[in-house]
């Protein structure tokens, strides 16, 4: 897995509210990201987020190897 460090941007920008204050989902964000650089124990529920958000993307490497495993692993 590789960081969208621009889209990890984006979403620390889009939780600032008009005080200055963070939206709570912010915090869920930041705690996933910490987690994941330290190599800390992080949820499939947390990288599934961080997925979807698209703050976490596939690296090539991994783009490829899903590939094949794919080919190889379905019928027909």
């Amino acid at each position: 897995m590789k960081i969208n460090y621009e889209r990890f941007k984006e979403l620390n920008l889009e939780a600032l509210t008009e005080k200055g204050d963070q939206l709570s989902c912010f915090w869920i964000v930041q705690m996933g990201m910490e987690r994941f650089i330290q190599d800390d124990s992080l949820s499939e529920e947390h990288k599934n987020l961080l997925i979807e958000l698209g703050v976490l993307e596939e690296s090539e490497e991994e783009k490829k190897t899903n590939l094949l495993n794919h080919k190889f692993t379905t019928n027909g």
